[in-house]
């Protein structure tokens, strides 16, 4: 997991140690302390993430923002403070670094956006996306779904995956869905999707991964049809009245992010970084 507010770019490692988990800031990429120590490599992140000069000379000495968390799983930074989830709360501390505290107990966050002063999380267990206020942690229901996942916010409205329970056509059951930032307006923009993961927006366009593929056949004698459904990164207009676009090849895909042209994600097996640029373009 990895989240940037240029300059500095920030992540987690789960380090099985006694000292449990560890939480970086850096711009010099090196081993998490209580590993054994590996030599750094020469380059730092710094500026555009999206963009090839992101990778630079040697910069800042790694700083470890945090030691002993449960499990850290979500990250997001804004201008004034660096969050993340552990295994049953949402934690928070001042950007440059200082002192970390709790802001929710009791929740298992699966994924968390900072945005207008808020944040909003997504807890796959509760089936909830909640709306958190990032300075005193009081919290709203702003929608439910079965297993939610993956949200995004842009221009007033959050959009989220449901991912659902059953994977695959016929039957899937996982949604996109979308609503104001205080809960109401509420639509889906999608039904019927396998297993949707990662969602990002830009001005036009929604794109959402599948983490899981399947693909079917006509039963014995000849009844039905075979095809392919989920997997991959898909493309969805946001002004609708349009089927969702498959970009590239039905790959499992977990996560999806925009950088300054396109869309960016990475395929497992075999391994490889994808691109597909804003409007129509196919992947690359």
């Amino acid at each position: 997991m990895l989240a940037v507010f240029a300059p500095q770019a920030y992540w987690r490692s789960r380090v099985r140690t006694a000292a449990a988990s560890c939480l970086f800031f850096a711009s010099l990429l090196s081993a998490c302390p209580e590993e054994p120590a590996a030599a750094p490599l020469d380059a730092a992140v710094r500026g555009d993430a999206a963009s090839a000069s992101a990778m630079s000379s040697a910069g800042e000495p790694l700083r470890v923002l945090a030691q002993g968390e449960q499990e850290p799983i979500g990250l997001a930074v804004d201008e004034r403070y660096l969050y993340w989830s552990t295994r049953d709360a949402l934690r928070r501390m001042p950007r440059e670094g200082g002192a970390a505290s709790t802001l929710v107990s009791g929740v298992r966050v699966t994924r968390i956006v900072a945005s207008a002063g808020y944040l909003f999380v997504s807890d796959s267990q509760a089936g909830t996306i909640t709306r958190v206020d990032r300075e005193q942690g009081s919290t709203m229901v702003i929608g439910r779904g079965v297993y939610p996942d993956g949200l995004a916010v842009r221009d007033g409205r959050v959009y989220w995956a449901n991912a659902g329970m059953i994977a695959g056509q016929p039957g899937a059951d996982g949604s996109i869905e979308s609503a104001a930032l205080d809960g109401s307006e509420a639509r889906t923009l999608l039904r019927e999707v396998s297993r949707p993961a990662a969602v990002v927006v830009d001005a036009d366009d929604l794109y959402f991964s599948s983490s899981s593929t399947s693909c079917w056949a006509p039963t014995p004698g000849g009844s039905g049809s075979s095809g392919c459904s989920g997997g991959g990164v898909s493309r969805l207009p946001l002004g609708g009245g349009t089927a969702p676009q498959l970009l590239g090849e039905r790959d499992v895909v977990s996560d999806v992010t925009l950088g300054t042209r396109g869309a960016y994600w990475i395929v497992g097996y075999p391994t490889r970084v994808q691109f597909a640029p804003f409007g129509a373009g196919e992947a690359q």
